[in-house]
């Protein structure tokens, strides 16, 4: 074979699109079903398509670990109104799982406040990205949501 035709072969890479896509049903089942885990790895993946886009230096995994202190920029980037209120709000109700008793349960309720921002980065990628592989739903994310469905009644005991 030739050299060119070898190329020709190859598969031809996924495209980058600016943001994370994600169903919303999934986005919100796993948030659940993760005790509010999955909302470190939408934020990794938000923040490793910025870096990306913007040739930047940051460091996705930092700004993943510490969603709350960043979400405000994450925000104006995605142009989302009332970005103050929703990163505070997310931030608070974050900030609930310190709560006694069953009150912590509330902290689940943290992603609420992100749902602006995954629907606005859906919207600002090209249509073909909702058919990106991590837009939807995997035989992995299946796996989650079975580990979840056994822990969720654990927690509430």
């Amino acid at each position: 074979m030739e050299p060119d035709s070898i190329a020709s072969t190859a598969p031809a890479e996924s495209p980058e699109y600016p943001f994370q896509s994600v169903r919303m049903n999934k986005f919100v089942v796993l948030n659940v079903l993760t005790f509010g885990l999955y909302s470190i790895v939408w934020f990794f993946r938000m923040w490793k398509r910025v870096k990306r886009s913007e040739d930047g230096t940051l460091w996705p995994w930092a700004r993943a670990v510490f969603g709350g202190v960043f979400y405000y920029s994450l925000l104006q980037r995605l142009d989302v109104r009332s970005p103050l209120l929703l990163a505070v709000g997310y931030f608070a109700v974050l900030a609930t799982w310190r709560l006694p008793s069953t009150y912590w349960l509330a902290s689940l309720l943290a992603f609420v406040f992100l749902i602006p921002a995954v629907r606005a980065a859906n919207r600002l990628n090209p249509p073909e990205a909702r058919h990106e592989p991590s837009a939807l739903w995997r035989a992995r994310d299946g796996v989650v949501v079975g580990l979840g469905l056994l822990f969720l009644p654990l927690a509430l005991l």
